[in-house]
């Protein structure tokens, strides 16, 4: 029954007698495609350094990479918004994919001495903000009040950069790295939507519920 409301979704809860606590959602996104060959995208060598600049839309190791893992139906968080920060360095954003909550400051920092552009786009292809980084050294800081994904590409030529800072009310969020790992702590009893993103392998949705001091664990697979 669970496959067919949740296609490749398995959830395992873990209940463990840890008192009267917060509960701790874990889980690993695994992958069973055929590992794509990381080819390197083009580059000038010249400017942006003599290393490749692969494609990192799909990044698999012992897990999937990337994911966004995030509770649907959490509560508004009372934390205040954090700083968050993407690179670019050597004609590549860095981090590729990251979260953050609705009112955080976006700082876009160059590290090329390269003429560089941020261009944020929301989900439907509407523009966010757009700004220039003219070379190394130079910044600029955005706030994120548009929930959901905003992709961020260069137009000042680097047609292969882009990275996603995907923006959410709340602090229960994760993103997984090459092992396919994620935490989420603080959250209190209850049944929970847990939903997964990924830039080229869509979304995916469970439920989970986790007792009073008891954790949870989702298994979930792409595609």
């Amino acid at each position: 029954m669970l496959r067919q409301v949740c296609t490749s979704v398995a959830v395992v809860l873990v209940c463990a007698a840890t008192g009267a606590r917060a509960g701790t959602l874990t889980g690993t996104i695994h992958y069973t495609g055929e590992p794509p060959t990381r080819r390197p995208v083009p580059n000038v060598p010249t400017l942006c350094g003599a290393g490749p600049i692969y494609d990192e839309s799909l990044v698999t190791g012992a897990g999937l990479a990337n994911v966004v893992v995030y509770v649907d139906d959490a509560p508004v968080s009372s934390v205040a918004p954090a700083g968050v920060t993407v690179r670019q360095e050597g004609c590549a954003y860095v981090p590729h994919v990251q979260a953050a909550v609705v009112g955080s400051d976006l700082s876009i920092v160059n590290g090329d001495n390269v003429f560089h552009t941020a261009h944020g786009y929301a989900q439907d292809g509407s523009s966010v903000f757009n700004v220039a980084t003219p070379g190394a050294g130079f910044s600029a800081t955005r706030k994120l009040d548009t929930p959901g994904p905003v992709h961020l590409k260069c137009d000042a030529g680097h047609t292969w950069m882009d990275a996603t800072v995907f923006v959410l009310p709340h602090r229960f969020f994760a993103v997984t790295g090459p092992d396919g790992k994620f935490t989420i702590e603080g959250l209190e009893p209850g049944s929970y939507t847990v939903k997964t993103w990924h830039e080229r392998l869509g979304e995916r949705t469970t439920k989970v519920a986790l007792a009073r001091g008891h954790d949870g664990k989702v298994e979930l697979t792409y595609p």
